[in-house]
C-alpha cells in the first residue's frame, strides 16, 4: 500500500487513475516476476495484492512510483511530496484465508470510504475483473485468486466480499508472514520512489532546483542532497546520479573530500651575486 502526501492527492481525477494504469504495463515488462493479484485506486491511496519472491518488490515499486509521479506534472519538479512516507508498507500473507481476507478488504474500501454505495460500482480496482470477468491483462496473478474461489470464480468472489466485514489484523498477519518468510541474510534495502523531492522538500528548496542548480549556494545544497542520500538510504554513486540527472562521475567528484589549500611558500629574499655587486661597485667608483 502507498498513501498519498500531506495536503496532497494521489489520483485526482479519472486521467490520473487511467495514466497509472497506463504506466503498469510497462512496470510489469521489466518486472515479469511481480503478479498481480488484486488492485484497487483511491484518491489518497493505491492498494496491491501481489506474489512475489520478495526479492524484487521495492525495485517493482520504486519504478510505478517514479514513473507515475513523473507523469503528474503538477507534482514534478516541484518539490511537493506526492507519496507520504519514505516508500510504501507491505505485508507477507500467511496463507490461503489471509489472502481472502485481503482481497475482500481491498475491493470494500471505495464502498466504505463513501467514494461509491457498492464496490462494483468502482471502476478503477480489480473488482469487475472477478465478478463480472473483465479482461484486465495486467492481472496476471489471477490464476492464483481462482484457485481461491473455485470454478465459479465469479459467484465465489461475491460470496468473499460480502461475507467479510472489518479490516484485517494486521499485526497478527504480519507476524505469522514473518514466520512463514524465510531469512535470506540482510533484508533488501527499502529506497524512496524520489529521493530528489525528500530532500529538496527537508532542505526547504524545489526540486528543479536540486536538479538544475543555479549559483553557487544551490550547486553546494545539491551537493549536501548528495551527502544526505548516501546517509539516510546508503544509495550508490549510480544510484544518487539516476536521481538528480547527473553523471556518476560527477557525484563521486562532488562528495570527494576537499584536499587542504596549499599554504603559499614564504618568499625568499634574493641575494646579490658577486658579478652584480662588482659592477654596482665600480658603478659607485665612476661617480666619484
Amino acid at each position: 500500500m502507498s498513501r498519498s502526501g500531506e495536503g496532497m492527492l494521489l489520483f485526482r481525477d479519472d486521467s490520473d487513475f487511467a495514466t497509472w494504469l497506463k504506466i503498469l504495463p510497462f512496470v510489469q515488462t521489466r518486472f515479469p516476476e511481480i503478479e498481480l493479484l488484486a488492485f484497487c485506486l483511491l484518491p489518497d491511496a493505491m492498494c496491491l495484492v501481489v506474489h512475489d519472491s520478495g526479492q524484487v518488490l521495492g525495485d517493482f515499486m520504486r519504478l510505478l512510483q517514479g514513473r507515475y509521479s513523473r507523469a503528474r506534472r503538477d507534482v514534478y519538479g516541484s518539490g511537493s511530496r506526492l507519496y507520504g512516507g519514505e516508500r510504501f508498507s507491505s505485508i507477507p500473507l500467511p496463507g490461503k484465508g489471509a489472502i481472502g481476507s485481503v482481497l475482500s478488504w481491498v475491493h470494500r474500501l471505495p464502498a466504505e470510504q463513501g467514494l461509491v454505495l457498492f464496490p462494483e460500482m468502482w471502476k478503477w480496482s480489480s473488482f469487475r475483473a472477478y465478478a463480472a470477468g473483465e479482461d484486465w491483462p495486467v492481472l496476471n496473478g489471477s490464476g492464483r485468486v481462482a484457485s481461491i474461489l473455485g470454478p465459479d470464480v465469479g459467484k465465489g468472489f461475491r460470496k468473499l466480499v460480502d461475507s467479510s466485514a472489518g479490516e484485517p489484523d494486521w499485526s497478527a498477519l504480519r507476524k505469522a508472514g514473518d514466520r512463514q518468510v524465510p531469512k535470506q541474510g540482510s533484508a533488501p534495502r527499502m529506497l524512496p520512489a524520489d529521493p530528489a523531492g525528500l530532500v529538496a522538500r527537508d532542505l526547504g528548496v524545489r526540486r528543479g532546483d536540486l536538479l538544475k542548480p543555479k549559483g553557487l549556494e544551490l550547486r553546494r545544497l545539491r551537493h549536501r542532497a548528495f551527502e544526505e542520500c548516501r546517509s539516510r538510504w546508503g544509495m550508490s554513486f549510480a544510484e544518487i546520479a539516476r536521481a538528480f540527472g547527473v553523471t556518476p562521475g560527477a557525484v563521486i567528484q562532488a562528495l570527494a573530500p576537499e584536499a587542504p589549500a596549499a599554504q603559499p611558500a614564504a618568499r625568499k629574499p634574493r641575494q646579490k651575486t658577486p658579478r652584480r655587486a662588482a659592477k654596482k661597485e665600480e658603478a659607485g667608483l665612476l661617480d666619484r
